[in-house]
């Protein structure tokens, strides 16, 4: 297995952090928006820390699944933030940077998988 596995969780709590301090940072944001963005963060951030956990334990999961949907939460939720388009902009850059992870990360935990069944991914 690939070694990059072990940071994905810890770009996802960076990311995590980012993504729910910046309605705080940006501004002008409406309440309602900004408590969105913050709420979206510390589950991406909670999501983060149970994939570390999982990892420290050598177990595969399907934790990713949610910032996957966290990342596409941040993207249809861009569209209800009218005048900013700073927390407009953070929210498409944060989704899509959350569904990447995401995905990468299911990459890792697949290959993970098929590692501990005792399957192999090179062939001979």
């Amino acid at each position: 297995m690939a070694k990059g596995h072990i940071y994905v969780p810890w770009i996802n709590l960076v990311l995590g952090i980012l993504v729910l301090l910046s309605p705080w940072v940006l501004g002008n944001v409406s309440s309602g928006a900004a408590w969105d963005v913050t709420i979206t963060g510390i589950v991406i951030g909670i999501v983060a820390l149970i994939e570390l956990s999982m990892q420290a334990k050598g177990a595969a999961n399907w934790w990713p699944i949610i910032n996957i949907l966290a990342g596409i939460w941040l993207l249809i939720s861009a569209s209800f933030v009218r005048g900013d388009a700073a927390m407009i902009w953070s929210n498409v850059v944060m989704g899509i940077l959350a569904i990447v992870t995401a995905i990468v990360s299911q990459v890792y935990e697949r290959e993970l998988g098929s590692a501990m069944r005792g399957g192999t991914t090179a062939r001979a």
